[in-house]
Parts: structure tokens; C-alpha cells; sequence
């Protein structure tokens, strides 16, 4: 009789060990479910962010690609005129700007201020568009204007001001010092002429002086 109560006793010990051991991987389980659900769910918006910021440089980039290319467009194409003659064309006051760009290349940019009435203004980011414009197709091995590098963190992007800066390596491929500014107006993306007219004529000013130095070293 003893014996029977022994066996039953050490059975309950069993089972409970069992069913103590599975309730204990059941918690576990558990538990590692719902922390898995919110580790997903962290990496899910993490991962949408990322996806967003993307397609945003991606979209600035193909606008500053489109711009570039309306900008290289001769308003008169059986002129027949190369881009340095149209930059020089600028040269004389009595030639209008509109005689060397499109309309709707200057609607692409954010004229403001004295830029806005001010056709100085209009002549000098017209000058440098072109002149840029030929010097990335000088870069570029097939002279297209286009995309060239996937890299996309080159450029800087503040969703919150709406402003963006793409390199010029962005179309030519090869390092370079100069940036686009593009601002965001009324839900789309418009070329900020300011910052790259002022890096051009710094640029022209350090290259002077720089000539300046070696002429007077050489004397």
C-alpha cells in the first residue's frame, strides 16, 4: 500500500515538474513574441523613414537634372550656338535674357528680392548655369547631364527649412566643391541661385589672386 502511494506521489512530482518546466517556456515564448512584435515594429518605421528620406534626395536630384537640362536648351535651336556663345551673348546689355534661356528654365528658379526685378540678377544665374552646364558635360565621358552617382548621402537634405544641397559630383561623377541649393515652394523643388553664383565668383577670386601670387613670385 505504502509502495502505491510512493509510485503515485513521485508521479505527481513528475507531472508537476513537466507542466512547471512547459508554463515556464510558455512565458518565454511569450514574452520573446511580444518583444519581437515591437523590435519589428521600431524597425518597420526606422526603415520608412530611411525609404522616405531616399526618395526625397532621389526626387531633389532628378529635379536639379531636370533644371540643368531646361537651362541647356537654346530658346532659338537654329541658332546653332554653342553654350559659350550664348553665356558671352549675356555680355552685351541689349541682348535679353530670355533670347539665351527659356521661360520655363527661369520659372524652375527662386528669384527673390532684387533677383526677383533686378534682370543683373537674372543675367548672372543664367551665365553660371550655362557655364557649369559646360563644364559637367567637359567632365562627363558621354556629355549627358544627367545622374551619375548612386550615392545619394552626398546630399544634404533639412526636411524642416526645405532645403537641400547637391553636389555637382552628383552629375559629373568626380569630386567638386560646388553645391546646388534647392528650396522647396509650394510643394516643389526650385534651384536657389544665391549660394552657387557666390562659390563661382569666390572660386574666381581665389583663382586671381592665386594667379596674382605666382606672378609675383616668379618676378
Amino acid at each position: 500500500m505504502k509502495k502505491k502511494k510512493d509510485k503515485k506521489n513521485i508521479a505527481r512530482m513528475v507531472l508537476g515538474a513537466v507542466l512547471s518546466v512547459l508554463l515556464i517556456l510558455v512565458v518565454i515564448l511569450i514574452g520573446k513574441g511580444v518583444y519581437d512584435s515591437k523590435e519589428e515594429k521600431n524597425k518597420t518605421v526606422e526603415t520608412k523613414e530611411q525609404v522616405e528620406i531616399k526618395e526625397t534626395k532621389e526626387e531633389i536630384a532628378k529635379k536639379m537634372e531636370e533644371i540643368l537640362k531646361e537651362f541647356e536648351k537654346d530658346p532659338k535651336p537654329d541658332s546653332k550656338r554653342s553654350i559659350d556663345d550664348r553665356v558671352y551673348t549675356l555680355d552685351k546689355p541689349e541682348n535679353k535674357v530670355e533670347d539665351v534661356v527659356s521661360d520655363k528654365a527661369l520659372s524652375m528658379v527662386l528669384f527673390a528680392d532684387a533677383f526677383q526685378t533686378d534682370d543683373r540678377g537674372k543675367r548672372l544665374t543664367t551665365q553660371t548655369m550655362l557655364a557649369l552646364i559646360s563644364v559637367i558635360k567637359e567632365q562627363s565621358s558621354d556629355k549627358e547631364l544627367k545622374v551619375r552617382t548612386p550615392i545619394l548621402d552626398s546630399i544634404y537634405l533639412d526636411k524642416k527649412t526645405g532645403t537641400a544641397y547637391v553636389p555637382m559630383q552628383v552629375y559629373t561623377g568626380q569630386s567638386s566643391f560646388l553645391a546646388f541649393e534647392m528650396q522647396k515652394v509650394d510643394n516643389e523643388w526650385k534651384l536657389s541661385p544665391y549660394s552657387i553664383v557666390n562659390q563661382i565668383q569666390l572660386s574666381n577670386q581665389v583663382s586671381e589672386y592665386a594667379k596674382g601670387e605666382k606672378a609675383s613670385g616668379k618676378q
